[in-house]
């Protein structure tokens, strides 16, 4: 799974087009989450482990599911104002 949007690149140069979950942080006290999406320039770079660029999006306890299957991390990813343009790819 991945997602598509087109992002700035903030070192100038190609926009990232490709992005994935790369970690997820859980606050089993607080109830929240902090996804990093790892941006690549597009999929090839990805799977050339290419460097890439993070996004952190904080989904609130109200919205977290604790322990949340990958298909509904992404699910959450888009429905934040940084990714709500985006497509699966």
């Amino acid at each position: 799974m991945a997602l598509s949007i087109n992002s700035p690149s903030p070192f100038g140069g190609e926009a990232f087009t490709y992005f994935i979950i790369g970690e997820v942080h859980e606050n089993r006290y607080h109830g929240h989450a902090t996804i990093v999406a790892y941006g690549f320039i597009n999929a090839d770079a990805r799977q050339a482990l290419a460097n890439y660029v993070t996004t952190n999006v904080t989904i609130d306890a109200q919205n977290w599911v604790k322990d949340a299957p990958i298909s509904q991390i992404y699910t959450l990813l888009k429905a934040a104002p940084q990714f709500s343009n985006a497509t699966d790819v």
